[in-house]
């Protein structure tokens, strides 16, 4: 299916990009908190400029709004821009919450973790080598409340592995406020225990 990209060029000026759309990504990752998913995929060359800008299909319907680029590697085709655009119907559930209460609200788990290394493993002598080594837990946060401590390792969340950072990411994105999640943590004597941590919004930085 063809799809046109719109956004506005540099010095500002109007643009129109035509490609074709590849399908839905999975998932990619940004450089924000939080990786994109379910976005559609297209090769219409869209720039930083087209961001927030229409994507419409070849009958003029609006179906997505520009958010992302990627440059990919292709054998024996060298670079090739990839866009990706948020589906309208997504979008239009995000700007309702944006017109009802000014944000949108996001999950919160309350943990400084990191990702466990063999070598940390080792050094601090845990009985798992992968997973994420939690190093803070601010007081009343939902993890604190649930039980997790600083030295425990989160190997999986809501029933999914938890090998880094990246798939904590991945999985709090399918979360809303309010959820009750299962956080299964190893403890550094070996105790393997399911906890039930129950999502907050994500507070405003100070």
């Amino acid at each position: 299916m063809m799809a046109i990209g719109f956004g506005v060029l540099f010095p500002p000026m109007p643009s129109a990009k035509v490609g074709v759309i590849q399908g839905l990504a999975g998932e990619i990752q940004t450089f924000h908190d939080y990786p994109l998913r379910g976005l559609i995929q297209h090769d219409a060359l869209i720039s930083p400029g087209d961001s927030g800008g229409p994507l419409i299909d070849q009958a003029g319907r609006l179906i997505g709004v520009n958010s992302a680029i990627k440059i990919a590697r292709m054998p024996r085709r060298g670079q090739e821009l990839i866009g990706f655009s948020i589906p309208i119907g997504q979008a239009w559930s995000l700007a309702s919450q944006l017109r009802a209460t000014g944000k949108v609200p996001r999950p919160y788990l309350g943990v400084t973790v990191e990702d466990l290394s063999i070598a940390t493993a080792r050094r601090l002598g845990l009985a798992v080598t992968q997973g994420l080594l939690v190093r803070e837990v601010p007081e009343s946060s939902p993890a604190q409340k649930a039980g997790i401590v600083p030295g425990m390792v989160i190997v999986t969340f809501s029933g999914q592995p938890v090998t880094g950072l990246n798939d904590l990411r991945r999985l709090m994105v399918t979360r809303k406020v309010g959820d009750t999640v299962a956080v299964t943590v190893v403890a550094p004597g070996g105790a393997r225990t399911q906890l039930r941590v129950v999502m907050v919004e994500r507070p405003q930085p100070s």
